[in-house]
């Protein structure tokens, strides 16, 4: 029996995913994210010929949450049901056939760059698999689910039909800004990210924080200092930032939870998040240079023709209305 995209899918969706869609892995080698640093599959292996792409949607409760563990442990809830997904689609695979393999969507590639930069990043497959597309800040939109989803890839000896990419931005831009306005380091540029001031303040445990903690552990002056370090209530938290990921990453919901593009933002968000405390009139007037220079012409760094492809050629085009019906009118 020939294995088609279709019934990859179903498989897909019946273990677990909410979305899924598929990519020539023969694309993501010509078009990586950043050509000095490609993240590309043959990285990997040169045997693959598609890439699967599973979305999982993150449950809407997380972003009326007010504590930050709640936050982080229903987002590893998300990624282990994510991951599980995957080995499934993974052994359905294998099972006709076809060798597969998921990429380890949290590893860090120390030879192409410091920091969180693994061999895919799998975003940008997402948009190759035609799953939404890249917003201002940088975050994967889904035309259903807003950035509120999390994506894997699985790589795969079988060649399969590709789905086309989305050409229409989902992302609002400059005219809505919210992401920019309630980002609390002020990180989103001109759809662009500066990555170190998001990582610093959405990774507070992150890799460097541990290795300074145990450094200054290490060199205390006296044992009893030392021990002082690796009894107080900070090491606990760096004890779980290694076991569980809490607070190793994605402890800031902030761009996610005011972003106005899915269909879950006006029932369940737009309440809560109508207000944006973290406004200040610096970031009024950063958004409004950047309303200026797109109303203008002006260049426009992060929409340079490479980048392009993964925001959307043909622009933003608000959804149209639907037409009352005479019981409405």
């Amino acid at each position: 029996m020939h294995l088609t995209a279709a019934m990859v899918k179903k498989a897909a969706r019946e273990a677990g995913a909410d979305d899924v869609g598929i990519c020539k892995v023969e694309t993501l080698e010509t078009f990586p994210p950043n050509p000095q640093a490609p993240q590309v599959p043959s990285r990997t292996s040169t045997k693959f010929k598609s890439a699967v792409v599973l979305l999982v949607r993150m449950a809407v409760g997380e972003f009326r949450a007010k504590n930050k563990l709640c936050i982080m442990h229903v987002s590893q809830m998300a990624l282990r049901r994510m991951d599980r997904a995957a080995n499934r689609l993974i052994r359905f695979l294998e099972r006709q056939g076809y060798p597969a393999l998921q990429t380890a969507a949290q590893e860090t590639a120390w030879d192409l760059k410091g920091g969180s930069y693994g061999l895919l990043s799998t975003r940008h497959v997402a948009v190759e698999a035609g799953l939404g597309n890249l917003g201002l800040e940088m975050n994967l939109l889904h035309p259903r689910f807003g950035p509120r989803c999390d994506v894997t890839v699985v790589l795969t000896d079988a060649d399969l039909e590709a789905d086309q990419r989305m050409t229409e931005t989902l992302c609002i831009g400059e005219s809505c800004g919210r992401c920019l306005l309630a980002c609390p380091p002020d990180a989103v540029l001109h759809w662009n990210l500066d990555k170190r001031r998001c990582a610093t303040y959405a990774q507070p445990l992150g890799i460097s924080g541990l290795f300074r903690y145990f450094r200054e552990a290490l060199r205390a002056e006296t044992p009893q200092k030392s021990w002082e370090y690796l009894s107080a209530p900070a090491f606990y938290d760096k004890w779980k930032s290694l076991h569980w990921q809490i607070g190793a990453f994605a402890s800031c919901p902030r761009c996610i939870e005011v972003c106005p593009v899915g269909d879950d933002y006006l029932p369940h968000l737009a309440d809560r998040h109508r207000t944006i405390e973290e406004k200040t009139d610096d970031k009024v007037v950063k958004l409004k240079l950047y309303r200026d220079a797109r109303k203008h012409n002006e260049p426009i760094p992060g929409l340079d023709p490479w980048r392009l492809r993964w925001i959307g050629e043909e622009g933003y085009k608000p959804k149209k209305k639907e037409k009352a019906t005479s019981r409405e009118a």
